[in-house]
Order: C-alpha cells, then sequence, then structure tokens
C-alpha cells in the first residue's frame, strides 16, 4: 500500500488527507513536527513525505535540506503551503522537491497531484511485475542499469552480454533495453523482429553517442524510445515510466473497447431476443423471414415454415400457476433449440406460440424435424407434480407468398391441427392440406 508521511501543524489539512488517503487507498501518517517526522521514519519506510512550511522547530524548507542529508534523501517530498510564491518554488525545485501544493479551499491541486501519484503508484507495480531484457555487453552501463533498476525496485531482469544468447533465449519479455553500439547486427531489424513476435513490448534504445540518422532509423524500426549513455538515473526512469504509462493508457482503452463492444453485443441480443425464453422475439423473427424469403426467390431454394403452439396452455397457467407456466415455456424453447440445425430459427412468436424457420427445407424434412419436436415435448417433465403437456403444429412451404401470406398459411395449419384433436402436425402439400400424426 503507498505509505504517506504528512508534516503540518494545520490540524484543517491534516483531516483533509486522511479523508483523501482513505479515497485512495494510501495509508497516511500525520505529525506536527520534524522531530516527529524523523521519529516516523526510522520505524517504517515511507513512500511520499508532504510537509507544511511553517513547522514548530524548523521550516519546511529547512527540513528538506536535512532530508536531503539523511538517509531519507531519495524519499519524494512535496510541499503544502498556502504561500505559493516562484522563490518558494524555485528553491523547492533546487532541492528536488517533487512538486508544491497551493492549499486552497477547493483542493484542486491535491486531488490532481493524488491523481498522479495514483499513476505513478501504478506504473511501479507494473514494473516490478514486468519481465525485462537488458541487451548490454558493456560490464559497466550493464552494471549501471542493474544498479537503476535495483534501487526501483524491478528486479524480474535479465542480462545480455552476446546477441546470440539473447536470440536464443524462449523467455518471453515486455520490456527491452539495447545497446545500439554493441550490436554485430542490423538494430532496426533486431528491433523489427522483437516487434513482430510481441507487438506491446516496450523498446528503449540506449547508445553512447547522438547520431540523428541511427535515433530516426530505430525509432522508425519500432523503437518507442532513445537515451543516451551514461544513463542518469531520474532522467532514464522518467523515459521508461513514461513508455510504461502510455502502454496501461493504451490497454486500458483496448479493455475498455473490448467493454464496450461486449455491452453492445449484449444490447444487441437482448435487443433481438425474447426476455423469459431467450429466443429470437416476434420482430426480429419476422425480420429473418423476410430475409429467408429473399435468399430463396434470390438462388432458387426450398423453404419451410412452422407455427408451433402449446396446448391448453391457459390451463397450466390456471392449475398449476404463472411460474409453472414460465417453466413451461423455458422447457419448450429449449426442446425446440435443440432440435434444429444451426441454420434453422426459432422466434417466440407470442404468448405460447412460436415460429419456426428452415431454410433449405422440405416439406418430408420438415415433417420430421417437426414431429421429432412434438414427441420431445411430450416427454417432457416438470417441477409440479400431474404437469404435462403436448404440442400441435402447422408446417407449410414457402410458395412465392410474401411474409404477412406465409404466416396466415402456418396458422392456419395450426388451427386445423387444434381442431383436429392436437398433439400433431398439420401439413400442406402445395394446395392440399392433410393432417398427419406419427405415432
Amino acid at each position: 500500500m503507498y505509505s504517506i508521511l504528512h508534516v503540518d501543524n494545520s490540524i484543517f489539512f491534516k483531516k483533509i488527507l486522511e479523508k483523501v488517503a482513505r479515497d485512495n487507498q494510501f495509508q497516511l501518517v500525520s505529525v506536527t513536527t520534524p522531530d516527529q517526522a524523523l521519529d516516523a521514519l526510522g520505524q517504517k519506510s515511507y513512500d511520499l513525505i508532504i510537509t507544511g512550511l511553517e513547522l514548530r522547530g524548523m521550516n519546511g524548507i529547512d527540513f528538506i535540506k536535512h532530508l536531503n542529508k539523511s538517509a531519507y534523501k531519495e524519499v519524494s517530498k512535496v510541499i503544502l503551503t498556502s504561500n505559493d510564491t516562484v522563490e518558494i518554488r524555485k528553491e523547492a525545485d533546487e532541492l528536488g522537491v517533487m512538486d508544491v501544493l497551493q492549499k486552497d479551499i477547493s483542493l484542486n491541486s491535491l486531488y490532481i497531484f493524488i491523481e498522479r501519484i495514483k499513476n505513478m503508484h501504478a506504473v511501479k507495480r507494473a514494473l516490478e511485475t514486468m519481465s525485462v531484457a537488458v541487451l548490454e555487453p558493456n560490464i559497466n552501463a550493464a552494471r549501471n542499469i542493474r544498479s537503476i533498476f535495483k534501487r526501483e525496485g524491478i528486479l524480474n531482469v535479465q542480462y545480455f552480454k552476446s546477441l546470440d544468447r539473447f536470440m536464443n533465449t524462449e523467455k518471453k519479455f515486455s520490456l527491452f533495453i539495447i545497446n545500439i553500439n554493441t550490436l554485430n547486427y542490423s538494430c532496426e531489424k533486431l528491433i523489427i523482429d522483437i516487434r513482430r513476435e510481441n507487438m506491446s513490448a516496450i523498446i528503449i534504445v540506449v547508445s553512447d553517442e547522438y547520431e540523428t540518422e541511427s535515433v530516426s532509423n530505430v525509432l522508425l524500426a519500432g523503437a518507442d524510445d532513445f537515451s543516451i549513455q551514461p544513463l542518469d538515473r531520474k532522467i532514464f526512469m522518467a523515459r521508461v515510466n513514461a513508455n510504461v504509462r502510455l502502454q496501461m493508457h493504451l490497454e486500458e482503452i483496448e479493455d475498455k473497447n473490448h467493454e464496450l463492444e461486449r455491452i453492445n453485443t449484449e444490447l444487441n441480443r437482448l435487443v433481438i431476443t425474447d426476455g423469459l425464453t431467450g429466443l429470437f422475439n416476434h420482430k426480429y423473427t419476422i425480420e429473418r423471414l423476410e430475409l429467408e424469403i429473399e435468399k430463396a426467390s434470390r438462388y432458387d431454394r426450398k423453404l419451410a415454415v412452422m407455427m408451433m403452439d402449446i396446448d391448453h396452455f391457459k390451463k397450466v397457467n390456471d392449475t398449476f400457476g404463472h411460474q409453472s407456466g414460465d417453466e413451461v415455456l423455458v422447457k419448450v424453447a429449449e426442446a425446440i433449440q435443440h432440435n434444429l440445425r444451426k441454420v434453422d430459427i426459432v422466434g417466440r412468436y407470442g404468448g405460447e406460440e412460436f415460429l419456426i424457420i428452415l431454410p433449405e427445407t422440405d416439406l418430408i424434412k420438415g415433417q420430421q424435424t417437426a414431429d421429432k419436436i412434438r414427441r420431445v415435448i411430450k416427454e417432457l417433465e416438470f417441477e409440479a407434480d400431474g404437469l404435462s403437456i403436448t404440442i400441435s403444429g402447422g408446417l407449410c412451404a414457402w410458395e412465392s407468398e410474401n411474409v404477412t401470406s406465409l404466416i396466415r398459411k402456418a396458422d392456419e395449419l395450426l388451427y386445423n391441427a387444434k381442431h383436429y384433436g392436437r398433439d400433431q402436425i398439420v401439413i400442406q402439400q402445395s394446395t392440399k392440406m392433410e393432417s398427419i400424426e406419427i405415432q
């Protein structure tokens, strides 16, 4: 957890910082004097010191000077003051202070700074888990990089003296530090090879001298950044952090895009599906039927359509309750769907009626499918004792009618199935209707 030591006389800003720390899940310790601060620093390590200027026993500037000569000189420091002047900022900058924040009622500067801290902390955590490859044949330069990374808590690092050893490793890396001057190989080609294997890797090239053409070539080849040897720790880490932060932002954008795609997919699904059964809804089923009719007409293909209706469904609701009625609808929908091909389309037409579209299907094959569904549904079991159901259907072939006429024909066939005693399929061959029930 990110830890902050706050040194200030102000009780008001102590309470404010306590709230900010809670909101951002930071650990905060508040003291009022530099002596108390030194005692606190001796007991545990802190990531950040926020100090006021008006302190008892020693002002904030002198306190920072004292810290800079102590074992705590590397701890990041921030000044929080109501007297923000150019002179104070200049002196703070000379002392290596991270920022000077204005004590204002709006707290905008504080919240902006805390957001920066959160980003920096996230980058630090990401770097501590990243796998790093350093291609640096120069021993002194490699030691310098090792010292910088060790100081920053970056320990998952593999160092390579030779290009051959680097090229033969099977380990995957997230961050590459490559010395451009020590390769008996095209650095641009190496970068392109790395990019081919890992588009999201961070590649930072280092060099003993700055040559415009060399720098432009490696950047054009796909390197993310460039730095000059000997590496200054702060500048080098600033470059590394900036590239990691950029990568994190890009990954965050990608994650958000994937989430938006998922949400849009789910919204589209909800728009076209029935909430209870999960089948296509009435509107979308009609649209699909229009599309299948268009295909059948254009490519001279067969098309069968079936309307099915649960027998005595009102009696199910009246006798066993609407919860059992919903169970029946869901299980019937599942039974129909499981006994169709992937190219077939089934939708809840309304109430207990289902419209089934069978592309490239004649009436003989359609009849086999219909009666298979009828028999499966007849065998369904439900939670309520004594509850069983049957289904009736009307099956017809498309014969150049429009959607309305085709559905009306299937509905008339369904009506005849009900009229003839239910639990059966009535099919139409050409213009002749006949009742078929396969026992």
